[in-house]
């Protein structure tokens, strides 16, 4: 495994509630410890480096470590709470997102909970570990246009907003209410600062160009397709305004095959896109195999054979007809004789016995005859 990140965390950790303190070593007390962390499908492993008496590594499971707050941490000697609400943010991002349009879809740590409060600092430190420069000045530019008013609604004046999202360390006292309030303006400004840098500007070409492969399942082609939408567009691909969008790029965009069942559907416009995933993998299914697609080629080609052997030896026999002179094929058929017609004149009126062109040569004959 590849290491995600690294954090540098004080030995001795903050005041917690009793029975949620951590567990320190004598040895190790008054110092810190960089911590690497690597992800896995089983959990969460962080590698503690630089420091006596810490052994790599524990591989710990974030969500046992979400769910509970009581009992005792410990992760080689100190693991605060802080630190567990870190870990788990740092795997949610790890495993499901990958961009920053994605990563910073829902900041668990920076969400308000009772067990969990991160101060400015710790959410400096977060912003720190977590994003490039550039993607830092986003956030906060961002979260600034969030401040919000007297009204409730966001402000434009600068001194409001210099007072309630400072860029350097305030002097808040956050065991007074008035510090406390101050805080979670601050973090409500900074989540919805982290949504909004990652809206992207929309391109619905990306979105186009979102094609499903031969080989894909419906269901995982449709997720692509969305997951482009919430790139690429601001839109929320799951609302009800954007039904008829996302279901008309998912019938264009499938594959051919599936592309004019779903076409050819009757009351197109009252389906859910579950009904036309549900369509589109009927024909998936039903779809022929390699083998069975080479099997029915073959066929092909072998009658297709067939039928030019056929013409050759047809060729061959005719020709060996018309050399020996075959006088059905050279004159044809005859055609019968009508009921008062001459088969000799072939003229109407007369039969073959009373036809005078035939007597007139027999009178010729006998002519020839008698000067002989």
């Amino acid at each position: 495994m590849r290491p995600f990140g690294r954090v540098d965390v004080p030995r001795t950790p903050k005041a917690a509630p009793p029975g949620d303190a951590p567990v320190a070593s004598e040895g190790n007390r008054g110092r810190s410890v960089s911590l690497y962390w690597e992800v896995s499908g089983e959990g969460l492993t962080l590698l503690p480096i630089g420091g006596q008496g810490y052994q790599p590594s524990s591989t710990l499971n974030p969500k046992c470590l979400f769910k509970s707050r009581r009992g005792r941490w410990a992760l080689d000697g100190i693991l605060s709470l802080l630190l567990v609400c870190f870990v788990f943010f740092i795997w949610q991002v790890s495993l499901r997102q990958e961009t920053m349009g994605q990563t910073i879809s829902t900041p668990l740590c920076l969400t308000t909970r009772h067990w969990s409060e991160p101060t400015w600092d710790d959410c400096q430190q977060l912003l720190q570990t977590l994003f490039t420069t550039e993607e830092r000045e986003r956030i906060l530019m961002e979260a600034r246009k969030n401040v919000p008013g007297d009204n409730g609604l966001p402000t434009t004046l600068p001194n409001l907003i210099d007072l309630a999202f400072p860029l350097s360390r305030p002097d808040w006292d956050y065991s007074q209410p008035k510090g406390r309030e101050r805080l979670q303006v601050y973090r409500q400004a900074l989540v919805a600062g982290l949504k909004g840098a990652a809206r992207r500007p929309t391109n619905l070409t990306k979105v186009r160009e979102v094609l499903q492969k031969p080989e894909e399942p419906p269901s995982v082609f449709l997720e692509r397709l969305m997951e482009a939408f919430r790139r690429y567009t601001p839109f929320d691909p799951t609302s009800e305004g954007q039904r008829a969008s996302v279901a008309m790029a998912f019938i264009g965009q499938a594959a051919p095959d599936i592309r004019k069942k779903l076409q050819r559907l009757e009351g197109l416009q009252d389906r859910t896109l579950q009904d036309l995933v549900k369509e589109a993998e009927k024909v998936y299914h039903r779809r022929e195999t390699d083998e069975e697609k080479e099997q029915k080629r073959e066929k092909i080609r072998e009658k297709n054979l067939t039928r030019i052997l056929a013409a050759v030896v047809d060729g061959k026999n005719f020709e060996r007809d018309r050399q020996a002179g075959n006088l059905s094929n050279q004159r044809g058929p005859r055609s019968p004789l009508g009921k008062n017609q001459c088969a000799y004149c072939k003229e109407q009126g007369h039969w073959v016995k009373d036809c005078p062109k035939k007597k007139n040569q027999n009178k010729i004959l006998s002519l020839a005859e008698d000067s002989i």
